[in-house]
């Protein structure tokens, strides 16, 4: 056989295969900032999904709704002095932001009507000034004046003429002369009926509301003005066993702070001492008292019997658990006895107290 003539390759061009590794090389760079571009958007959707409640204020109205209880409480033609940052915009925000009072507007004296200023500014020591005290004598007489937040620091001119008395959410400010009031009753209902509890404000989240908000501040202070406002209103009450509207008046609001959520914030922020449940179980004893003397003795009357027992081995629970040395509450938890109707608690009570300290503190006690 004759071999196979070899082709001469001289001058044969041999198949480009460049263009195909090119298209294939596109083909990857593409599939690959696909690949990118698909994982950083389902990352970062991911996030949102993760962090749009914590980061979401859309229904947010805590400080409205405290800022407009607090104007609420006051009296037509009150005059309200206010110092602090959170206590100056949570009042200005409903009465200016949301219109719900034209009255505050620039801190101008033309813009204040039957405001006397006796002064050319604010300065207890400035040449041409005037100080809170000499401020205060000017107007004391022509509105009722309210405090919210401390006295100006620095400024003490009002003491020994002026001091405060609670009023809600703020305090009135009142002569010294005028500091014991000829109802205590009238005076505590009218600043504590627009008492409103965190729940109220929306609810506290501890997750959504770190230390560096300012809602972190007006949760904290709302709880811890009303814990103050039950302990002045328990005294109070202490002080005068013969009137039961006061009495109903302690009761109320102290029940308002053994409420499951707000007592565990309460708890969180260390802000009940022993004293505090002393008092509290001395109010709750003293209600129960009072509605056993009523006749007649109604299904009604005698659940709120039970709940204000219950509160009151709640609370001496608590006080006894704190103050161990205290030998006259201990005695009377062991006996399981109100001393404000001479008679044993009721199982019911005791069953009830008993699962409140385990909802609410965690605490598991025996009491039957």
């Amino acid at each position: 056989q004759k071999k196979e003539e070899e082709v001469p390759t001289k001058g044969r061009k041999e198949p480009n295969k460049e263009p195909k590794k090119q298209g294939r090389s596109r083909k990857a760079v593409f599939l690959s900032s696909c690949i990118v571009v698909l994982v950083a958007v389902g990352y970062s959707s991911l996030q949102c999904w993760r962090h749009f409640f914590k980061q979401n204020h859309r229904g947010n109205e805590a400080f409205f709704k405290h800022g407009a209880a607090i104007l609420r409480s006051f009296p037509p033609n009150a005059l309200v002095l206010l110092n602090g940052d959170l206590n100056n915009n949570a009042v200005k925000y409903p009465s200016s932001a949301k219109g719900y009072w034209d009255w505050f507007v620039e801190m101008q004296a033309a813009n204040y009507p039957g405001v006397k200023f006796p002064g050319s500014s604010y300065h207890p020591r400035k040449q041409g000034s005037f100080s809170i005290r000499k401020f205060l004598n000017k107007n004391y007489k022509r509105f009722p004046i309210f405090l919210c937040g401390p006295w100006k620091e620095g400024d003490l001119t009002y003491q020994g003429r002026y001091t405060t008395r609670p009023f809600g959410h703020c305090a009135q400010v009142v002569q010294l002369k005028d500091e014991v009031p000829k109802n205590w009753t009238k005076v505590l209902a009218a600043g504590n009926s627009n008492l409103i509890p965190s729940s109220q404000l929306g609810g506290w989240d501890a997750d959504k509301y770190g230390p560096e908000t300012w809602e972190k501040v007006l949760y904290v202070d709302s709880w811890a003005r009303r814990r103050y406002l039950a302990s002045v209103t328990a005294f109070h009450s202490n002080q005068q066993l013969n009137d039961p509207q006061l009495l109903t008046q302690a009761h109320k609001i102290v029940s308002t702070l053994l409420v499951e959520e707000e007592f565990r914030w309460l708890s969180h922020f260390n802000m009940l001492a022993a004293d505090d449940f002393r008092s509290f179980g001395i109010i709750f004893g003293q209600f129960a008292g009072h509605l056993a003397k009523q006749k007649p003795a109604t299904k009604a009357v005698k659940v709120q019997v039970v709940e204000a027992e219950a509160g009151l081995m709640f609370c001496w629970t608590h006080f006894k658990l704190l103050t161990p040395e205290d030998k006259e509450i201990g005695r009377l938890v062991e006996a399981k006895v109100n001393p404000y109707t001479g008679k044993a608690v009721s199982r019911k009570a005791l069953k009830r107290a008993q699962v409140m300290l385990l909802k609410m503190s965690g605490k598991s006690v025996k009491l039957q």
